[in-house]
């Protein structure tokens, strides 16, 4: 497969859904909406938000952080017992 040319790749691991092993499959539209919110936030929290003229300290706070922290945590996790099985099977 070509690599995503965007942040965003919720529509790549919804087309290839079925090339991963079931369990992995069944946390995709999960992984979806994480890579869509995540790359979302990724322009506001470099530059702000122009039209409003708010910085990024002024969009985001902690729990913002937070959840972002958890989110990657679990992409984090996922993948790498992705990785694992994937090396195991070789």
């Amino acid at each position: 497969m070509e690599p995503a040319r965007t942040h965003d790749v919720a529509a790549a691991l919804r087309s290839e859904a079925g090339r991963f092993p079931e369990w992995f499959r069944s946390s995709v539209d999960a992984l979806a909406t994480i890579s869509t919110q995540l790359a979302s936030d990724r322009g506001a929290a470099f530059y702000g938000d122009e039209r409003q003229e708010l910085g990024p300290q002024e969009l985001f706070d902690a729990e913002d952080a937070r959840r972002a922290v958890r989110n990657v945590e679990l992409v984090a996790e996922l993948c790498g017992q992705l990785l694992s099985e994937i090396q195991a099977d070789q």
